[in-house]
């Protein structure tokens, strides 16, 4: 008699044309057997225990239940282990901090599904002394993407990302997972004539991974935990007031918030000044941009040149008009074209140029 099983990978596909060796621990006799469709025949008839080798480096340890009953538990000698370390923003080690390990795979239909990684029956990794981790073998690398996500008590939970897993690569570096520390902002809520403001919600939202709010009570004076550290907004709002909002520093624990009433102008809001003048802006437009409209000219498809012709027409009509040489292989409709647009965007900026030079391009085209 043979007990038949089929044997399947890490995902339950099966492995095909996988050649299997048993080896019977119990009698010391081997039974080879593989099919197509990935089942595995063994013609001993009274089996206790015993290990299964598969070309394909695959190791399968199985227990023989009954005469036709095979339990195999599979995993890839060509799979992955994941290294990485957990660190705070300063580049300290977080020991003992929390690592889990999400896989997508891609099926043979080219569809996506994301799971949780279990080692040993958990889902959870913890990290040494020196904030450092190594998971147990992963899946078949080559097949497969991981996003490792970090969290310990007092910070804030970090991720890497999704990261691909190259193929024949038996341990993958994962870049470092910085965790934030969180802190207590503590401050008072006033209006615009110095007096406090109880009942106002003060939160931050859109620094960290969830909203945190508390409420003023007690003169105004506010307490509110699970802040990220660094650059965030504190926001303050009650009915009856403006909402508010100061930006606070990286290492700033203290903040006041001034609520205006509805009733009271608001205060006149000014756009700040650029950091670059006109001129400054389009010279560093053009030390990025020349080299590539350089490369399109002379190699550039003709879908490129239309796209990289139109950019510069954008920025600077008059150097579009000059470079017109560079649709030489255009035919003639497409040359007024885009000589047309190019004078349309010169007017538009007149100011760049002088009216002889005006006059001249309008002649031209």
């Amino acid at each position: 008699m043979k007990a038949i099983r089929v044997i399947r990978e890490i995902r339950g596909w099966a492995m095909l044309g996988s050649t299997i060796r048993g080896q019977d621990a119990a009698v010391g006799q081997s039974s080879p057997g593989c099919y197509d469709d990935g089942r595995a025949a063994f013609g001993r008839p009274a089996v206790s225990s015993g290990v299964v080798l598969m070309r394909r480096s695959f190791l399968a340890v199985w227990h023989c239940l009954a005469i036709s009953c095979l339990l195999f538990s599979a995993r890839s000698l060509d799979a992955a282990t994941i290294k990485g370390r957990v660190v705070d923003s300063s580049g300290e080690p977080v020991a003992g901090a929390e690592v889990r390990i999400w896989q997508k795979f891609v099926g043979p239909d080219r569809r996506s599904t994301d799971r949780q990684a279990v080692f040993d029956g958990g889902e959870v990794l913890h990290a040494n002394a020196e904030g450092r981790f190594v998971s147990p073998d992963m899946a078949d690398s080559g097949s497969w993407s991981t996003m490792i996500v970090a969290e310990a008590e007092g910070l804030l939970a970090g991720r890497s990302g999704w990261l691909r897993i190259p193929k024949d690569v038996a341990a993958v570096q994962a870049p470092d997972i910085t965790l934030k520390r969180l802190r207590i902002v503590t401050g008072q809520v006033l209006d615009r004539r110095g007096r406090p403001v109880d009942g106002a919600t003060v939160f931050n939202s859109g620094d960290g991974h969830e909203r945190v709010e508390t409420t003023s009570k007690g003169g105004g004076k506010f307490r509110l935990a699970g802040v990220a550290e660094g650059g965030v907004f504190l926001f303050a709002e009650k009915p009856g007031y403006r909402f508010t909002g100061v930006r606070l520093a990286e290492d700033q624990a203290e903040a006041a918030l001034t609520l205006t009433s509805v009733d009271e102008p608001a205060e006149p809001l000014a756009t700040l000044p650029p950091l670059l003048s006109p001129e400054d802006e389009y010279a560093l437009a053009r030390q990025v941009l020349d080299p590539w409209l350089e490369r399109l000219a002379k190699s550039g498809t003709h879908q490129q040149k239309i796209n990289g012709f139109q950019t510069l027409i954008e920025i600077n009509g008059l150097e579009a008009f000059r470079r017109l040489d560079w649709l030489a292989d255009f035919d003639q409709q497409s040359r007024d074209r885009f000589c047309s647009s190019a004078i349309r965007s010169v007017i538009s900026h007149h100011n760049r140029i002088s009216q002889d030079e005006l006059r001249k391009m309008i002649d031209s085209g």
